[in-house]
């Protein structure tokens, strides 16, 4: 009997130590099932939007996979280092955002592997992978800003190249040229198209009194890349007369000058001329004194003399031997004699009283 117990009870201890051991494969079969269902998804449509030396990866999030809050993680490394997870760098971590900006990270002339996956809890996604290339995916921007003067019948077009992320020209990465296409606003379809290097163009042979408008673009010859246009620009031309003020104000200046110095001039040398004659007067002069004034009729009576020719009368009955003794005389009429109050002589002096 004590035998035949001794067997029933080490029965009993393999039955129990089988039923533990499918107890333990069972639960580990079950740990095993829950991590496999219960894996996050991947985040889907990974693209980067890059721009001059601005780089941000976007990606896509249905949150209604999950009822909690997810979390993202993005990182990058060399293309040429092994893919460990010690060589990869995070540069967002653990954000709630579906984006991360890489910019600040990534060199121009670099080449990466970019991957972004999602946490939660305590589940987490596989890694999503992009390769990117800056210098070869990432978009050319048009000019950051465009200034334009009419002058006149000329315009002036100021370009200022596009940035990078810290406000420095991208002329200091690639070689930069620009494409300047202008055209009269009523007559869109007709414009002109110039390829310049230097970010200052001149708009010449243009008409007065007419609205021009133009764009520029971006290109780079040796990677065969181009922006897009920047934004419109209008402006209207003037007439070449009266389009440059300046040139107005610079000839009334000189006039004006012109004119002060030419009355200063005359000022000084009326003013020199007399305090310093030139002529000087003889010393009988000088002295007021010595001057005699002579009277205005004596001066008159010395000068000049005045004759006067009277005809005598003849009497029908006297002969021609009287006639011809009678002969006109002349006198002064400035002399007192001459008038001698005769009466009956009507101022004529006779040879003989007959």
């Amino acid at each position: 009997m004590r035998i035949d117990s001794g067997f029933l009870k080490l029965g009993e201890l393999y039955e129990a130590k089988e039923r533990n051991v499918k107890m333990l494969e069972f639960l580990i079969m079950g740990l095993l099932l829950c991590t496999v269902t219960g894996q996050l998804p991947t985040p889907q449509n990974i693209r980067m939007k890059a721009v001059n030396t601005q780089y941000i990866m976007k990606w896509d999030w249905d949150e209604r996979q999950v009822n909690y809050t997810m979390n993202f993680t993005a990182q990058y490394r060399h293309v040429h280092m092994p893919a460990e997870e010690i060589n990869y760098i995070s540069i967002c971590y653990k954000i709630v955002d579906t984006q991360c900006d890489f910019s600040k990270a990534l060199r121009y002339f670099g080449n990466y592997v970019l991957r972004v996956r999602a946490e939660g809890g305590m589940e987490v996604s596989n890694w999503t992978e992009v390769h990117f290339v800056p210098d070869v995916h990432a978009e050319l921007g048009p000019p950051s800003k465009v200034d334009v003067k009419s002058k006149s019948t000329i315009i002036t077009v100021s370009i200022t190249e596009p940035l990078t992320f810290q406000n420095k020209s991208m002329r200091e990465k690639i070689d930069l040229s620009f494409l300047l296409v202008y055209w009269k606003k009523t007559h869109p379809t007709q414009n002109t198209t110039l390829e310049v290097i230097q970010s200052s163009v001149t708009l010449t042979d243009l008409k007065p009194w007419t609205e021009y408008c133009l764009q520029v673009l971006v290109f780079n010859i040796h990677d065969k890349k181009r922006s897009k246009f920047s934004e419109t620009k209008c402006v209207e031309t003037e007439d070449s007369a009266t389009g440059n003020p300046d040139v107005w104000l610079i000839i009334l200046l000189i006039l004006i000058f012109m004119g002060l110095t030419s009355f200063t001039v005359y000022v000084t040398h009326t003013r020199i001329r007399l305090l310093f004659p030139m002529y000087k007067l003889p010393d009988s002069l000088q002295d007021i004194d010595g001057v005699l004034l002579t009277h205005s009729s004596d001066l008159k009576e010395d000068c000049c003399e005045k004759v006067e020719v009277i005809a005598m009368d003849i009497c029908p009955s006297s002969s021609q031997a009287e006639q011809d003794q009678v002969k006109p005389q002349f006198y002064n009429k400035e002399d007192s004699g001459i008038y001698s109050g005769e009466e009956g002589s009507e101022g004529i002096r006779r040879t003989d009283d007959t």
